[in-house]
């Protein structure tokens, strides 16, 4: 029943990154101000680091059985260092840290809002 809850959760959260993703823009956004039109674009490297990295969890965590090996752990702690979002690498320790399963399950679902929310 845990894996078959896991699997879903896993589920619906590739289906809202993949949602996100199609849905944000990749053209820059006018913004009207008293003296001039601005115009903004977001930073594409991070987000495309905030994708990057939320695949490879997917990949490298959630889809694989037991441990996650240390240079898949390597790799995913590298990746979430060069996004450069301090809330996301706390977000990453917490859960990396996490000391039971359900523990690790609720930091888990705080790592992916935080991704979510960067993207």
């Amino acid at each position: 029943m845990k894996n078959l809850t896991t699997i879903l959760i896993a589920i619906i959260i590739v289906a809202g990154v993949s949602y996100l993703s199609l849905r944000s823009p990749n053209t820059p956004k006018e913004v009207n101000t008293d003296t001039k039109v601005m115009v903004t674009k977001k930073n594409t490297n991070t987000s495309e680091g905030v994708k990057e990295f939320t695949r490879l969890l997917i990949t490298k965590v959630l889809k694989v059985e037991g441990e996650v090996d240390t240079e898949d752990r390597l790799r995913l702690e590298n990746e979430i260092r060069s996004i450069g979002d301090e809330k996301l690498l706390a977000l990453w320790q917490t859960f990396v840290s996490s000391k039971t399963q359900a523990d690790a399950e609720k930091n888990l679902w705080n790592l992916f809002e935080g991704l979510i929310e960067r993207m």
